[in-house]
């Protein structure tokens, strides 16, 4: 089943790779479910994206 996943993500990280690792251990979602990941709030810090919120869609 797709499901699609809004939250807000608590750590401070640099880049959107480290949040989806940290979404996908926290989850037990394996990597190659994830189908989409959509950054909805995105500020610039020093040149790198800092995403505080994303949408991710996966296959459960």
């Amino acid at each position: 089943m797709v499901k699609v996943k809004t939250f807000k993500q608590t750590m401070f990280h640099t880049n959107l790779d480290k949040m989806v690792n940290s979404f996908i251990k926290e989850n037990n979602i394996s990597a190659e479910n994830i189908i989409s990941v959509v950054p909805v709030s995105a500020p610039v810090y020093n040149g790198s994206m800092v995403a505080k919120t994303i949408t991710l869609t996966y296959n459960e």
